[in-house]
Order: C-alpha cells, then structure tokens, then sequence
C-alpha cells in the first residue's frame, strides 16, 4: 500500500523575520503505519480497494491524538482501518512555529489501499 502525507500549510515568513514555521513531518517517511495485515479480509477477498484521506491531530509530542475520515474511501472497512493503523503507528517530527517551539498541528494523510499489492495471505 502507497501512503502520501500533506501537512496543512503554516503560516510563512520572509528570510528577514527569522526562523520559518515548520510543518510536522511523518517520521520514516510514514513507511509501516499501515501494513498488509491491516487491509480487512472482506475488502481483500472481494478485490475492493480505494484511497482513504485522514485528517490527524497531531500533538506537541508528535502523537496522532485524533483521526477523522477527510475523504473516504468509499468503503467504510477500508476507512476505519486506515484511522486504527495510523493512531497505532503514526508519529511525528512535530510542526514548529516561528521561535521553533513545538506545536499542535493538523496532517491530511492518504492511504491508498490496494488489493493487488497485498502478499503474504
């Protein structure tokens, strides 16, 4: 499964106010957040696949606090998994502001699920 993460933008600034703000950075790229064991046995067994987007809290400590579907994939198992797998597994480089003091952030994750590319069943 192909996974993409698109943090919301910060707020920017020019080079002569200091320090950028910083968005919050999956770490290790987002790899193994979700892993083929996580795809659900009907959704596997009926070749049904789509691309789930979760909108997630992220913490000052780089901890997804909350998930929500921001776009589904059309397939609630598929959805609701992707929320399961990432809470579990997601982490973060938190977002920084300006003085580069960690802050909370909000992180629009994709999850692309694909039968074809599941091994190992």
């Amino acid at each position: 499964m192909m996974m993409l993460s698109l943090a919301i933008a910060l707020a920017s600034a020019s080079a002569d106010e200091g320090p950028l703000p910083r968005a919050a950075r999956p770490i290790n790229g987002g790899q193994g957040w979700v892993v083929t064991t996580d795809y659900p046995p009907d959704a596997l067994r009926e070749g049904r696949g789509g691309v789930t987007t979760v909108r997630l809290n992220v913490s000052t400590r780089g901890v997804v606090d909350q998930c929500a579907i921001a776009r589904s994939s059309g397939h609630r198992d598929l959805d609701d998994r992707a929320c399961l797998a990432i809470a579990m597994r997601g982490r973060y480089d938190p977002a920084r502001n300006a003085d580069g003091r960690r802050i909370a952030s909000i992180v629009l994750h994709q999850i692309v699920w694909d039968p074809r590319t599941v091994t190992g069943r």
